[in-house]
């Protein structure tokens, strides 16, 4: 997956791309590519699952299973810890 995430620094005739920290310059001379190893997923739900999507290899896998309606989904993550916390509202009658 490739971003162009750069900043151009003005030189006396011309300006340079450079990319920002954590990502690398492609040979094209304007497009960063990351270097975090870890793959890309989203988190999704289909009401009655939380699933995760590998964006690189496109691979589905069931995160929780067994939920009854779930409408919001939100997640946090921590570089510092680098934990990743999911927080869904299931909504059921009484």
């Amino acid at each position: 997956m490739y971003k162009i995430v750069y900043f151009l620094r003005p030189l006396k005739t011309k300006h340079k791309c450079e990319c920002l920290s954590g990502y690398e310059m492609l040979k094209d001379g304007f497009t960063c590519k990351s270097t975090d190893p870890t793959s890309p997923y989203i988190i999704f739900s289909n009401r009655h699952e939380l699933r995760s999507i590998d964006l690189h290899t496109h691979n589905v896998r069931a995160l929780i299973s067994s939920l009854k309606n779930t409408i919001a989904l939100d997640f946090f993550h921590s570089r510092e810890t680098d934990n990743d916390i999911i927080f869904w509202t299931d909504v059921v009658k009484l």
